[in-house]
């Protein structure tokens, strides 16, 4: 279960894994995508499985067109796919990408924490000193 762009070249931050230009890019095409409401509700509903056009464009309140463009964002950015069975599309979730972004976002939670504990030595119980700004 390799991926967050499936490892290793140019640090994120000092001490973090090196990540490729092409995996910051797929990152940044994910975090696009997950950035609109619609599309992150999509996504959710896609989670339940997959689903025909029709049935992922009902419940919002939009354009069939709209809806389309939605999808296609969501497809470059490798977060669904569509499958033809018989007559139909069927559209599905492809979970790997989140997994990468989940996996990114990790290295930096855990590199802040790591500082936080750093400062928190320091300063320990808040004590932080505090200068008047002029």
């Amino acid at each position: 279960m390799e991926s967050y762009c499936d490892r290793p070249t140019v640090p994120p931050f000092r001490g973090g894994r090196t990540v490729t230009k092409k995996c910051l890019a797929q990152l940044t095409d994910a975090l696009i995508a997950i950035s609109h409401p619609t599309r992150r509700a999509i996504i959710g509903q896609l989670a339940n499985g997959p689903a025909r056009f029709l049935d992922v464009a009902k419940p919002f309140d939009t354009a069939l067109n709209a809806v389309t463009k939605h999808l296609k964002l969501l497809e470059r950015a490798g977060l669904i796919e569509r499958r033809k069975q018989g007559r139909e599309v069927l559209i599905s979730l492809r979970g790997e990408r989140l997994r990468e972004v989940a996996g990114w976002m990790h290295e930096y939670e855990r590199f802040w924490n790591e500082r936080l504990d750093q400062f928190e030595q320091y300063y320990p119980q808040g004590d932080v000193p505090l200068r008047p700004l002029h």
